[in-house]
């Protein structure tokens, strides 16, 4: 009963700490970046209004950085403040961490709104965007901390107070995953300081702190450049290529690892995404070449097909298993060989040797590239940028479908009750979104976002999420496929029919992984509407493995997990473009740290883990007499201590005990 209390103080210690730390950085790390140029070289800003350039072409006039500076020392003194508020835990807490970010946002608008005050007159003169004398400018990495902190000073306090306890319940797993993330994002610095030598060092200060500032902008440089899609860019026009394109790099690992992620869920280990992306696109540019008709029916019917495709190829393993016991590891993976040499087959060449017979593959186009006919105008996905509710006239973008996901997003995490009630107040925060992307105006943006490959495959990823979130946990068929993810014996014992479960397991999971195939066909991600041997199968397979785990086998863990590499994939090749001893293989090592670290749970203690989870620790007892039969040491919760196993699960459960441990894979 004395565990809680101390549970609450401390967050409210370590806020205390960061904050007087991040107050005292603000004179030792860049506040905003005045200019910066292709290849990373930067003039900062670092308080209390010094400026530091390495770039060499700064105007010697500056501009008036006064109000600027006297928001940063207001920051400072506020972080101060919310240091004292958390170390006394103060219920007005969450009152200094929106006066945080209120100081964010204000001192922000004060510098571009300084910067465009210098540039409107060159502008109106006829000068080039280009050639304006500061470029790229913007918060750097302290005003972000600033951000960050205040954001979840507001979050901790608001929490401790009682308002969304079962929102943040709810989110506890992702604690494993973001310090999996830090712990590779810190090992990638280190590779990048030891590689790549600072921008623009010859012309900046010499000399120690010459050299802490230009490290420390070049990581600033390299992870704000890493993850920069995530937000647009408003300058010279608002663009939201960066972002389109990393969705679209999403897309397909979305599929893959929600159905790898369904596997592990049912306790097999899928590991023929790939040669199930293959047979989707076979079965789906079947459909698209050789099927009229209207797009309403010849659309659908090649979605379905491509689903059709990957549950075939995954429902074999799966039957190899329950029939015969194979291993679904080496099946799946021996399958991936078999579908690739087919595909090879169909649109390798113009002609195939079958036993002898010389026969006419009509289904390859004509040429020598290895690519299908064209799909037919039915079969084709349009990008998101040609729906009514996402572009509006040339150039222009809407706000209705951002606003209605995040309606009811919202919804859905806020609200409590039951599912019924919690779909209906999500479906009511979405309808409000729209209503509100429909009253305001819209937004003129570039038209390379046209050109980004985002397609209506990402909205099929988004409702494949749903459907393995509503069917895995709101359906009987889900709950007997984690029951026997968790435990096979008890399940059997239970009734469940082990062999059944194994090839449904399989075949939906190939199921999701081969509608990633529409993204490349259907979608035309590949420059043309066709099915061709250079679709990234491989690499969206296997990738799938690794978003499966980061996101901890849930359906928008998935999702998160893989926007998060979609946005890695496009900063990494942006990286690589602007640095010379950085390659876009760095998002490679990222990865691969990624999964490592996720692998060793973290570094973080078992104890740790149990508590997060409200897991109760086990202590162990002192030697001393047996307990009297019948009192309460002798049991726990009901079931004899001597038969319980490290998951929670009696090993000798009957039928009745399944649903409590089948509740343990959620």
């Amino acid at each position: 009963m004395n565990a809680s209390p101390i549970r609450s103080r401390r967050p409210n210690f370590w806020l205390a700490v960061f904050a007087v730390l991040l107050a005292v950085l603000s004179f030792a790390v860049p506040t905003f970046t005045l200019s910066r140029s292709f290849s990373g070289e930067a003039a900062m800003l670092v308080h209390p209004g010094q400026v530091v350039d390495f770039t060499g072409f700064l105007p010697k006039v500056l501009p008036d950085l006064g109000l600027v500076t006297l928001l940063t020392w207001l920051s400072v003194v506020m972080l101060l403040i919310v240091a004292g508020l958390a170390w006394t835990r103060s219920q007005w807490l969450w009152v200094g961490g929106v006066v945080v970010v209120t100081l964010f946002i204000v001192s922000t608008g004060v510098f571009v709104g300084v910067i465009d005050a210098v540039h409107a007159p060159l502008l109106a003169a006829g000068t080039a965007y280009r050639r304006l004398p500061f470029q790229n400018f913007g918060p750097s990495l302290w005003s972000y901390l600033a951000l960050i902190l205040g954001l979840f000073t507001i979050a901790s306090s608001l929490g401790g107070l009682g308002y969304f306890p079962s929102f943040f319940a709810r989110v506890r797993g992702a604690i494993v995953p973001a310090i999996a993330i830090l712990l590779s994002l810190l090992v990638s610095g280190v590779i990048i300081l030891a590689l790549q030598d600072v921008p623009g060092a010859a012309k900046g200060p010499q000399g120690f702190v010459g050299g802490w500032l230009g490290k420390v902008d070049l990581l600033w440089f390299s992870y704000s450049t890493l993850f920069g899609p995530i937000l647009p860019k408003f300058r010279p026009t608002l663009d939201f290529a960066p972002l389109w394109q990393s969705l679209a790099l999403a897309t397909p690992l979305i599929f893959t690892g929600l159905g790898l992620s369904f596997g592990f869920r049912t306790g097999l280990f899928n590991i023929g995404a790939a040669g199930q992306v293959t047979m989707g696109g076979i079965f789906c540019a079947a459909v698209g070449v050789y099927v009229p008709g209207p797009w309403y029916i010849v659309a659908p019917l090649a979605v379905i097909a491509a689903a059709v495709g990957g549950g075939l190829w995954g429902a074999l393993p799966g039957w190899l298993k329950g029939r015969f016991g194979a291993s679904e590891v080496i099946n799946t993976i021996m399958l991936n060989y078999i579908a690739s040499g087919l595909l090879i087959f169909l649109i390798g060449s113009n002609e195939a040797s079958f036993f002898g017979q010389k026969i006419v593959l009509p289904f390859k186009a004509p040429g020598g590239e290895a690519k299908s006919l064209e799909f037919g105008a039915g079969a084709r996905l349009p990008n998101l940028t040609d729906l009514p509710l996402v572009a509006s006239g040339n150039n222009t973008f809407m706000l209705t479908v951002p606003l209605l996901v995040l309606g009811a997003l919202l919804g859905w995490s806020f609200a409590k009750g039951d599912s019924r009630r919690r779909g209906m107040i999500a479906a009511a925060g979405g309808a409000l979104g729209m209503v509100v992307g429909f009253l305001l105006p819209r937004l003129p943006v570039s038209g390379s976002m046209a050109t980004a490959g985002l397609n209506v495959a990402f909205i099929l990823a988004l409702l494949a999420a749903v459907f393995v979130g509503i069917f895995l946990w709101r359906t009987k068929w889900g709950y007997e496929l984690r029951a026997v993810g968790l435990s096979p014996k008890a399940a059997e014992y239970g009734g469940v029919n082990i062999a059944r479960n194994t090839v449904l397991a399989l075949a939906i999971s190939g199921a999701l992984a081969g509608l990633a195939a529409t993204h490349f066909t259907m979608g035309g991600a590949l420059s043309e509407y066709r099915l061709k041997q250079v679709m990234p199968s491989e690499s969206v397979g296997f990738g799938g493995i690794t978003v499966a785990l980061l996101g901890q086998n849930t359906p928008w863990g998935v999702v998160a997990s893989s926007i998060l590499f979609g946005v890695l994939g496009t900063g990494g090749l942006n990286l690589d473009q602007k640095l010379d001893n950085i390659s876009r293989e760095i998002v490679t090592v990222l990865q691969a740290l990624i999964v490592l670290f996720i692998a060793t749970r973290g570094f973080l203690s078992g104890d740790f883990l149990r508590s997060i989870n409200n897991t109760p620790i086990p202590k162990k007892s002192a030697p001393s007499s047996p307990p009297p039969s019948g009192s309460d040491a002798d049991s726990n919760n009901g079931v004899s201590s001597n038969n319980v196993s490290s998951n929670g699960v009696s090993s000798m459960a009957a039928p009745s005990e399944v649903p409590s441990s089948a509740k343990e894979v959620k």
